[in-house]
């Protein structure tokens, strides 16, 4: 909009001399003035709204919300432009400049956009449209927006969020509803107790380390003569003649494979052995004491409290 360009130049010229002043809060609101009338005549318009919205902020000037309301314009954002020039027009007084531009431009802005009356439940529930926040319900008011396709999102916590996409043309009136679905609470899980009784020494876990710790002992044995036999052939082989150096390396590695085997063999017995003789004797000396299990939901897992 080449009138809204001058009409922005002008005011540069025209609120300079009131910002500048010594007080600390107007110089910087001047600095950002000219820097947002630097950014809209570079057609930076995003640019130039952040810097005019914090000159206002910092001194409120009804001609900086005239500017405001142009880079909205500029930005094909209606409805912010709408309400932007709606807030003008109910600041300046008659005769202003670019009051006349100003009533012309909200008349066209009004054939822009739409409203949208949005209700939730339950309410108070914190509602954006476009990720812009509009309220929390409920909402005074319908919300004015630009017409197109529109994300209405209602948000609160303890809930899942709700979304809603809407089209909209120019002049609709649309109503938006939004139900919101409380999340579940976590719960902790519930640890149950339950004592299982017993009497007595329990054979079957006495016999089965035991049983366990024979047939390693079985293995170790079977695996030592094993390497025994091998060693020996490995000796027989080295005495004979004539030989090849392929028989005795093949011997001397059988040897050392079947040794290896069986001082694992020596290593399983004697840790089951020790083990055997720790539960014999656990057993022997709890053997009254019952066992309680604790069970926990949820988790798929248990914990023993008490002796084999």
């Amino acid at each position: 909009m080449h009138l809204a360009r001058v009409g922005i130049v002008v005011l540069a010229l025209g609120l300079s001399s009131a910002f500048a002043v010594e007080n600390n809060p107007m110089k910087e609101a001047a600095a950002h003035f000219q820097r947002g009338v630097q950014l809209y005549n570079e057609a930076d318009y995003r640019g130039a709204l952040v810097e005019f919205k914090r000159a206002n902020a910092l001194a409120p000037n009804v001609q900086v919300v005239y500017n405001i309301a142009q880079t909205y314009y500029q930005l094909q954002d209606y409805a912010n432009a709408l309400t932007s020039f709606e807030s003008y027009l109910g600041q300046a007084p008659p005769g202003a400049p670019h009051r006349s531009e100003a009533e012309s431009t909200l008349a066209t802005l009004r054939t822009r956009v739409a409203r949208l009356t949005i209700t939730t439940k339950p309410e108070g529930v914190e509602v954006t449209v476009d990720d812009e926040p509009v309220g929390t319900t409920p909402l005074g008011k319908p919300v004015i927006v630009s017409l197109g396709r529109r994300k209405v999102v209602a948000t609160r916590p303890g809930f899942q969020p709700a979304t809603r996409y809407v089209e909209v043309a120019a002049g609709d009136q649309t109503n938006v509803d939004l139900a919101l679905i409380e999340t579940a609470p976590a719960q902790a899980p519930i640890a149950v107790e339950k004592p299982i009784e017993r009497k007595g020494v329990n054979k079957a876990a006495v016999a089965t380390v035991w049983v366990l710790t024979g047939l390693l002992a079985a293995g170790w044995l079977a695996t030592g003569a094993l390497a025994l036999s091998a060693s020996n052939d490995l000796t027989t082989a080295r005495d004979a003649f004539p030989t090849t150096r392929a028989t005795l390396d093949d011997k001397a590695n059988n040897a050392s494979n079947l040794a290896l085997v069986s001082d694992v063999f020596a290593g399983l017995t004697a840790a089951a052995a020790v083990t055997a003789i720790v539960v014999t004797a656990i057993q022997v000396k709890h053997a009254d004491e019952p066992i309680t299990l604790r069970l926990q939901p949820g988790l798929g897992s248990f914990f023993v409290h008490g002796s084999f």
